[in-house]
């Protein structure tokens, strides 16, 4: 019986572990492509190249990204047809769309665009079945007793039938965000996307191709445009205190004394959190409303761990020792904080 209680006691122990190790403080921050500037905010989509047998393909896939990254907002876009248009009343000639160089040339004269998006169509294909199944439920056995059927089987008519369609539709493109005047590939991707969708057919092709686009072109703003992005950080990792930083060590503290220059908030975020601005706050322990100091900031891209300094000696003169929180803001939330002392 001792060893039974001793189990459970330690069971609950460990499920009590797990559950406070594995909680985290979750938020929202911006994901910023890795070629991110804030000087590139007007992109032109041009039709991409089709290298498959489905006539209209290269059409489409712009189209659909042209759409989404409207939707998106982080670029003010023009889209394949209209550019067309554009281009036309200008009196310009067709782009050559594989000469990435002499695209740049053309739409530079244009000034209104900063980068501009091509790429091909690789590959494409859409199948569709159709699917024939019977169901056989209990209640349909209590009409008639077993005896009724010759040899006890029921006749297939005797089960509910169905019949519908299902299509799997299924494209890949390579595609490029080109910089304009110099026609450099700021980033290149090749991506794939499919739908796998049942209906009523034949409106079924068309809604299956439609969601692959719709899968595809989501996949490409994620990784050419701002998305935003919850994540998770433990707050006994990603925010410390800290007195000073001695041969690639941190000294972590959560006391100070009341003449010292220095004090680290050191910070620890994914790299997601690359080029969002957050904000820190110090305010006494207890009423976060009365701010002694701040600092806006920009979180460097390719660091996970960077510092704030602040000034122990500045917060006493002004508030006196005591019990103090830094606050860590995002999106003008706090969203966690620390607590300290000075002395």
């Amino acid at each position: 019986m001792f060893n039974k209680k001793r189990i459970m006691i330690v069971m609950l122990i460990g499920l009590s572990l797990a559950i406070i190790t594995g909680c985290g403080t979750k938020f929202t921050v911006n994901d910023y492509p890795t070629f991110y500037n804030p000087s590139l905010s007007s992109v032109a989509v041009l039709p991409f190249e089709n290298k498959t047998s489905r006539k209209g393909a290269g059409m489409a896939v712009a189209s659909h990204l042209a759409v989404a990254l409207t939707a998106n907002g982080t670029y003010k876009v023009t889209g394949p047809v209209r550019l067309k248009q554009i281009l036309e009343d200008k009196g310009m000639p067709a782009l050559q769309q594989n000469n990435y160089k002499a695209v740049a040339e053309e739409l530079a004269n244009l000034d209104k665009y900063q980068a501009f998006i091509a790429g091909s169509v690789l590959s494409e294909s859409f199948v569709n079945a159709p699917l024939e199944y019977y169901e056989d439920y209990d209640f349909y056995y209590d009409d008639y007793p077993s005896s009724y059927y010759p040899y006890w089987y029921y006749p297939y008519w005797y089960y509910p039938y169905y019949s519908e369609f299902t299509g799997e539709a299924y494209v890949s493109v390579y595609v490029a965000m080109v910089g304009i005047p110099e026609g450099t590939e700021l980033h290149t991707a090749t991506m794939e996307a499919g739908s796998d969708v049942g209906g009523a057919y034949p409106s079924l092709k068309r809604y299956a191709i439609q969601m692959a686009l719709d899968n595809l072109s989501e996949k490409i703003v994620s990784d050419f445009a701002i998305v935003p992005v919850r994540i998770t950080v433990h707050p006994d990792k990603a925010i410390r205190t800290a007195n000073s930083f001695e041969q690639g060590i941190w000294h972590y503290t959560q006391t100070f004394s009341s003449d010292q220059e220095s004090i680290y908030v050191v910070l620890c975020l994914p790299e997601s959190a690359a080029m969002n601005k957050f904000k820190l706050t110090i305010t006494p322990r207890g009423n976060p409303s009365n701010i002694i100091s701040s600092k806006d900031f920009t979180w460097e891209a390719g660091k996970p761990c960077q510092s704030i300094k602040f000034s122990p000696k500045q917060i006493a003169a002004y508030n006196g020792p005591g019990k103090y929180s830094v606050q860590f803001h995002a999106r003008g939330k706090v969203v966690m904080s620390r607590n300290f002392r000075i002395k």
